[in-house]
């Protein structure tokens, strides 16, 4: 496990992002999901566990579903995404860190997804009506 001190504020989040999207960029996960599935796919079988840190993408899946908090669900998302794209598929995605407006931190990270049929939310951690209009956002395209 890879181990380093994250700094506080904004400059931990961006090394955070960059070092999600590296694993995502780097993962070896293949996919038979469409990309608007992915959401459904991976909240019916996610058990939300608060964590210090990232779970590796085979850490995450284990036996009676998927575990971990939603830098991991994004990470796993993410992995899947980049498998279809890689696959021949097109599409654009990032991640987004998100800061809600009362607090200090950045608090939760997704997944923005640009398909021919728009934009929308890999979010499998949050409510599926959560709405982030008012929060602070920074993202890491992958």
């Amino acid at each position: 496990m890879t181990e380093f001190v994250i700094p506080r504020g904004s400059a931990g989040t961006r090394i955070i992002l960059r070092y999600m999207a590296e694993r995502i960029r780097h993962s070896a996960f293949t996919v038979s999901t469409e990309p608007r599935r992915i959401d459904q796919v991976i909240r019916e079988s996610w058990f939300y566990e608060d964590a210090n840190g990232l779970n590796g993408i085979l850490q995450n899946i284990r036996p009676g579903g998927m575990r971990g908090n939603c830098a991991d669900a994004a990470i796993v998302a993410g992995s899947m995404l980049q498998a279809w794209r890689l696959a021949g598929n097109r599409l654009l995605f990032w991640l987004v860190a998100l800061r809600a407006p009362d607090s200090q931190e950045f608090n939760h990270v997704a997944i923005m997804v640009s398909d021919e049929g728009g934009r929308f939310w890999i979010d499998p951690t949050a409510p599926r009506d959560a709405d982030y209009s008012n929060w602070e956002d920074m993202t890491e395209v992958i």
